[in-house]
């Protein structure tokens, strides 16, 4: 479910929102404490982190010559090499090989701005030494990687384009990259730290969400590249946590914050996850005091408001009169390329315990169910007990009411697909105001 949740997020609005408010909150601590990022820790409770990207290293390494084999004075990957033995030749294992950065569009995945042409741009790409000649740049524990290994693989570089020019010329160097802006990861109470573990860290596609919020923060190498993020010089502490008990939802994330503010001691907190439903969204909640005591001890949480500000079809605010119905529609979508949806969670809120408000949902076949407070146990929407359903009333200490209402799909003993289509939940009050 919460690799879902990544993918639908990178398919929503969220993007271009998380941008402005990490930006937004970033520049306002360093605005309010008149600090250099240098020598900062922030950390990210997100999906995960590529540990590997170029952008996540310093440019701390040694400088080198490179070696214009062919003599044309221009710079070619495959061709060309570094001169990392100081011999003034490309030997074995010295050819530069090209990590060509693509840029995107917002929505969508394909190249934009001419960014992946096969052309070494030292303004957003960066190179590496094919030291195996088989053409690609091998990294990590599987390629015989670890921790001791600068980069974590075969090196790479950025160019010192002292001209500007945007092109490497003969006389200008490489400078390597070293040192893991990434200082630590958490993932699931298993700690990996800088020199010892890091490049052990799991890298899997969920963890692509965590790894834009992190580049919007920490990326690339300023003088050398030039979209870098906010706080380039800053080091990163990455948290990820699925846990979920059905007591305390939210324990993996206390876990994780818990850990980041107390053993890592960071300076701020990114906080990258958007369960709205199934929250009073009060402050009453464990997790929310949490973050309320971390902010108290002088650490500034940052919390995005992301989907449930920009996007019109996550929330709704409706007024039920007195003895009225309202019918609120909402869909599930059909299958698509990010997947299919096989879970549903809604939550409804009001602010007044003594309102007993009831609901009614009916399902794009037309079948109706009258749902109960107390159904906690689930009970089977269809006769072919392919979805299930839960429902159920949770009272905050502070006074606010919420009613849940769970869609699950099951097909065997795997996830199945919901009924996509147009839904309906009518909500009656039959109080007195």
């Amino acid at each position: 479910s919460y690799a879902n949740s990544v993918r639908t997020v990178n398919g929503g609005t969220h993007e271009s929102g998380l941008r402005g408010a990490v930006a937004k909150a970033l520049r306002n601590y360093m605005s309010v404490h008149k600090v250099k990022m240098k020598g900062v820790t922030i950390g990210n409770l997100d999906s995960g982190i590529d540990v590997f990207h170029p952008a996540f290293f310093r440019a701390d390494g040694a400088l080198y010559a490179w070696i214009d084999v062919d003599g044309n004075g221009a710079f070619d990957p495959g061709k060309d090499g570094v001169d990392l033995d100081g011999d003034g030749k490309v030997g074995q294992g010295e050819v530069l090989g090209l990590i060509d950065a693509r840029v995107t569009g917002p929505r969508q995945m394909t190249s934009i701005l001419d960014s992946k042409n096969g052309l070494y741009d030292p303004r957003r790409d960066w190179l590496y030494a094919d030291t195996n000649g088989n053409g690609t740049r091998d990294f990590g524990a599987a390629a015989g990687f670890d921790d001791k290994t600068p980069t974590f693989g075969e090196p790479l570089f950025v160019a010192e384009d002292m001209d500007g020019d945007g092109k490497l010329g003969v006389a200008e160097k490489l400078r390597a990259l070293k040192t893991p802006k990434v200082s630590d990861t958490y993932f699931d109470g298993v700690v990996r730290k800088r020199g010892a573990e890091l490049s052990k860290t799991p890298n899997e596609v969920a963890g692509l969400h965590g790894t834009g919020t992190s580049g919007i923060m920490v990326s690339g190498q300023r003088g050398f590249i030039d979209q870098v993020g906010l706080a380039p010089d800053a080091d990163l502490v990455m948290a990820v946590s699925q846990k979920r008990e059905p007591q305390n939802p939210r324990g993996g994330l206390s876990d994780a914050l818990i850990w980041m503010v107390k053993e890592r001691k960071v300076d701020l907190v990114l906080h990258e996850y958007a369960p709205w439903a199934g929250l009073h969204l009060d402050g009453s909640s464990s997790h929310e005091q949490l973050l309320d005591q971390a902010s108290s001890l002088g650490i500034p949480q940052v919390v995005p408001a992301g989907n449930l500000a920009m996007a019109g079809d996550k929330h709704a605010e409706v007024d039920v009169a007195v003895g009225g119905t309202v019918t609120l529609p909402f869909e599930v979508p059909a299958p698509s390329p990010l997947g299919t949806h096989t879970f549903a969670h809604l939550s409804f809120l009001w602010r007044d315990l003594g309102v007993p408000l009831t609901f009614e949902l009916k399902g794009p076949g037309g079948t109706v169910k009258t749902l109960t407070t107390t159904n906690t146990q689930g009970d089977w929407w269809d006769t072919g007990f392919t979805v299930a359903y839960y429902s159920w009333r949770e009272d905050s200490p502070r006074g606010t009411a919420m009613f849940n209402i769970y869609l699950i799909g099951q097909s065997g003993q795997q996830a199945g697909p919901i009924p996509h289509g147009a839904w309906t939940l009518t909500v009656k009050n039959p109080a007195t105001k």
